[in-house]
């Protein structure tokens, strides 16, 4: 028979390890749903893994679009989901109507998909921001991918540095244009800083100059209603 002191030692060193196996796991669990749902964005709203519109999401559109008029909706990027009685859906989206000339602008789009699969168009937030024609000498161009790299990423953090008034997090690439440098049209997340604002959504434009300088030289937001 093993003395008292040498069982509770063990005893005290299987609870210890069985603590920390306690903690890894959980730590790997929380772990993974970061990873798969990604971090809260403007209260309630959960931002995407990826801002790419895929077959799924064009799908979803295209299912609250059935005997819409008036209006064209495309998606630009994905942004950010909602859990309700359903679920919201909130996309970057070019909107341009079917019976004028007048030019397309862009939007924040909610679809709320119900219990049962259908999809519609519950809120649409315009900016006064148009979207400029595609395949001007000069002009803006469509990315490649709507992924913020990590170039893109270290040139925010540059334009940061010494701004005062919000906290502007890149969330998709929107546009590029070829100057005396590089613009950057980014949908971004922009929390002011004073107490009580609230943090929005704005198409920011990112100036990096021949020499990697970097600053903000224009920020439009959404309507608030």
């Amino acid at each position: 028979m093993q003395p008292k002191g040498v069982i509770m030692r063990k005893i005290v060193v299987i609870a210890a390890v069985a603590v920390t196996a306690c903690l890894v796991l959980g730590l790997t669990g929380c772990s993974k749903k970061t990873q798969q749902e990604g971090p809260e964005v403007l209260g309630g709203w959960t931002r995407t893994a990826s801002p790419a519109v895929t077959s799924e999401v064009q799908a979803l559109m295209d299912k609250a679009l059935e005997g819409f008029t008036g209006a064209m909706y495309k998606p630009v990027a994905y942004v950010a989901t909602q859990v309700v009685s359903g679920k919201n859906h909130l996309l970057l989206c070019t909107v341009s109507s079917v019976a004028t000339d007048a030019k397309a602008t862009y939007a924040m789009v909610t679809l709320y998909e119900d219990l049962q699969g259908n999809v519609t168009i519950s809120d649409v937030k315009k900016s006064e921001l148009d979207v400029p024609p595609a395949g001007l000498m000069g002009g803006w161009q469509a990315p490649e991918s709507v992924e913020v790299d990590v170039d893109l990423e270290a040139a925010f953090e540059k334009a940061s540095e010494g701004w005062t008034g919000s906290a502007i997090t890149p969330v998709a690439l929107v546009g590029t244009q070829v100057v005396a440098g590089m613009n950057y049209r980014v949908l971004c997340t922009v929390a002011p800083v004073e107490s009580g604002a609230q943090a929005h959504w704005a198409l920011v434009t990112l100036y990096k100059d021949l020499q990697g300088g970097c600053t903000f030289s224009d920020i439009v937001n959404f309507a608030t209603e």
